[in-house]
């Protein structure tokens, strides 16, 4: 990739949506399903979907849509989306009426643009896109982790899909934060002791998820 790090596309960054990440993991999801190398390796009737952050909250909403997902795991995933745009504020009026609002990434420095479609296109879909309906619909086994020092997004989440959903597993990482203890790039040999902690604890959910 010429710019394996950064965002080099800025208007498709802000014309991205949560229908349109649901749709992208569709074709992800149709492609392994027809691809012939992974259905001879894999059991596409058997998949399993992790989602970090926002990502939490899409796999929620698609492990609902779709018998074929037999797993699901929320890594500091959040409870709404719709708080997140926080209706009424001044920031949310002056969103609305410039069309567009600039967020800095922490990492590349870039200005990252926000177009108002993405608050319309939620409220066209909002049903759909309410995870606490997705969550309390889940029959497939369910593990949530969630780092105690996570200043993103706070603790309180994790519990409100674990409150959502009490068939759920609700697991508590001591110290970690939002990434796990990591950074991109990462250049170390080893995971961080809170990134370990995670693949240990989804392999062993996978493996056997009604411990």
């Amino acid at each position: 990739m010429e710019h394996p790090i950064d965002f080099p596309d800025l208007e498709a960054f802000g014309n991205n949506n949560f229908t349109k990440e649901l749709d992208d993991l569709d074709s992800v999801m149709d492609w392994a399903c027809e691809d012939p190398e992974i259905r001879a390796e894999g059991n596409i009737d058997n998949i399993s979907l992790i989602g970090h952050s926002r990502g939490g909250g899409i796999v929620s909403i698609k492990a609902e849509e779709d018998s074929c997902i037999k797993h699901i795991i929320s890594l500091a995933g959040v409870s709404s989306f719709k708080a997140r745009f926080h209706v009424g504020s001044q920031e949310f009026k002056d969103w609305k009426e410039t069309g567009i609002k600039y967020v800095e990434n922490g990492r590349t420095k870039q200005q990252m643009p926000h177009y108002f479609q993405f608050y319309e296109d939620f409220v066209k879909h909002e049903d759909r896109l309410t995870i606490k309906r997705a969550v309390k619909n889940l029959r497939m086994p369910h593990l949530i982790i969630h780092g105690d020092n996570d200043t993103s997004i706070f603790i309180k989440e994790a519990e409100n899909l674990h409150l959502w959903n009490p068939r759920s597993h609700l697991k508590i990482i001591e110290g970690a934060n939002h990434v796990f203890g990591t950074h991109h790039p990462w250049k170390r040999d080893e995971l961080s002791q809170g990134l370990q902690e995670v693949v240990n604890l989804i392999f062993n959910f996978i493996g056997n998820p009604s411990a």
